[in-house]
């Protein structure tokens, strides 16, 4: 017999359609729902060109033209403030090396995402340190909108969810490479592990004392933290260093969001992955994303490992998209059914869309998503 459409049957049985507030909690929850939330990480630039030369509205709003559910930051600024200004060092028709927002000093390809090399970072000892983080003031007026009450009454019956934490800054290895660098915070931890941790203590006081206030009058639907720990071969630092200098201040910072009633806390983390999912799940994190497929990660072993005791966000193989609409649709027949039959996940790519990927493949990609999750 012919599937029903997932939205007729809930009209028929007089069933509420849900809210994409209540739609998100109880998919974090493993609740069933209509369908899960919809949901993508915007594509790299390159793509969103090649995208607009193949039919993408040039004004288009990403979330809004494919239909995702709505899903804000509250607003409180957690990065650096102010930022650095930035200064060109030098410039070619190929390549630019600048000073960046961040106080970062790079070369990046002109024309294409490659990845980019770094000269220097604006933290290279206590000194540097201690001067920048007078950029991480929690008390600067700055970090709350300026009409922040008006925000509070937005938020106090809200129909859809909000979050705190974006973009590389919630978290502890994952920010802390951004002020050092990788190869410095990794030979940090073996030449002076008492700045280390001074640092990641540091942060977690700062998150603290910057969240405080907000508490007092808006509590997130999830707290979003970010690491990208981890590379094709595994974690970049050992589960014992991370036992060692981050589980103390995450398990700080998650106590003091829960004390407020915070219910979910989602991770992001590129790589491989497979050593570090017992350790956040240990300390509370209840969700993650994305799963690169590419590094050797495959949602369906993650949910057979750990069950009901992680949320699992993303999982669909990307380069899929660049090939051809049978590629497509053997990769989300394959992944999505399953995946949603056990609850706790939200089907997305497992990453940014690269682009190799055509404008009309992500389209069908997202139409043929929508219809698997409808149908059933």
């Amino acid at each position: 017999m012919e599937m029903v459409h997932r939205y007729t049957e809930f009209i028929l049985r007089g069933v509420r359609i849900l809210t994409e507030r209540e739609r998100f909690q109880k998919t974090m929850r493993f609740g069933s729902t209509d369908r899960p939330p919809y949901r993508e990480m915007p594509p790299w630039p390159e793509t969103e060109s090649r995208w607009h030369a193949e039919g993408y509205p040039k004004r288009a709003d990403f979330d809004q033209y494919f239909g995702f559910d709505r899903y804000e930051n509250v607003g409180v600024e957690e990065d650096i403030l102010p930022v650095y200004s930035e200064e060109i060092i030098e410039e070619s028709d190929t390549d630019i090396v600048k000073v960046d927002w961040r106080g970062v000093k790079v070369k990046l390809s002109k024309g294409s995402r490659s990845i980019p090399y770094f000269y220097g970072f604006p933290v290279t000892d206590r000194g540097s340190f201690r001067e920048f983080v007078k950029r991480l003031d929690p008390e600067s007026p700055s970090r709350y909108p300026l009409f922040w009450d008006l925000r509070v009454a937005e938020l106090k019956n809200r129909d859809y969810p909000v979050f705190f934490g974006s973009g590389r800054t919630v978290g502890f290895f994952g920010p802390l490479r951004e002020w050092v660098g990788f190869e410095n915070l990794v030979l940090a931890f073996y030449d002076d592990p008492v700045w280390v941790q001074e640092m990641m203590d540091f942060y977690a006081d700062f998150i603290i004392r910057l969240t405080t206030p907000m508490l007092k009058n808006v509590i997130p639907d999830c707290v979003h933290f970010f690491e990208d720990m981890a590379y094709r071969g595994g974690s970049l630092i050992s589960p014992e260093f991370f036992k060692k200098f981050m589980l103390a201040p995450y398990r700080r910072v998650l106590d003091h969001f829960r004390a407020h009633g915070v219910p979910f806390f989602a991770l992001d983390c590129d790589g491989n992955v497979d050593e570090l999912i017992p350790l956040f799940i240990d300390m509370g994190i209840t969700a993650m994303y994305p799963f690169e497929v590419q590094a050797g990660m495959d949602i369906r072993k993650v949910r057979e490992r750990y069950g009901r005791n992680l949320v699992i966000q993303g999982g669909l193989d990307k380069r899929k998209l660049a090939l051809s609409k049978s590629d497509i649709e053997n990769e989300v027949n394959a992944m999505i059914p399953p995946l949603l039959e056990q609850g706790g996940f939200i089907p997305t790519l497992d990453h940014e869309a690269p682009p190799d990927i055509p404008f009309a493949h992500f389209c069908y990609y997202r139409e043929l998503v929508r219809k698997v999750c409808e149908q059933g």
